[in-house]
């Protein structure tokens, strides 16, 4: 790995986490509904110094109860996404 590789990894260790597709990972926001992609809320939230990682969402919107835990829904497995994503790209 070049000097320059190593430096970019250390500064953001996730701007190199990429799907099998090769392309980088989306994940799910918390505040955005993965049934219809509306306003959502964290009921549960369990929070460290750098943020929440997990919690139970309910949906203002539409009602739908979810669990989110480090950047995905669990519906997920289930459904196709609606909910907004980000990403750590370039």
């Amino acid at each position: 790995m070049s000097k320059q590789n190593e430096k970019q990894t250390k500064s953001n260790p996730l701007e190199h986490v990429v799907s099998a597709k090769n392309e980088p990972v989306k994940y799910h926001c918390i505040d955005s509904c993965n049934s219809c992609g509306g306003a959502n809320r964290a009921l549960t939230p369990s929070i460290d110094e750098s943020g929440i990682y997990e919690s139970k969402t309910k949906c203002d919107d539409c009602g739908f109860t979810d669990y989110w835990a480090y950047g995905f829904y669990e519906s997920s497995q289930n459904m196709v996404s609606k909910c907004k994503t980000y990403s750590f790209a370039r």
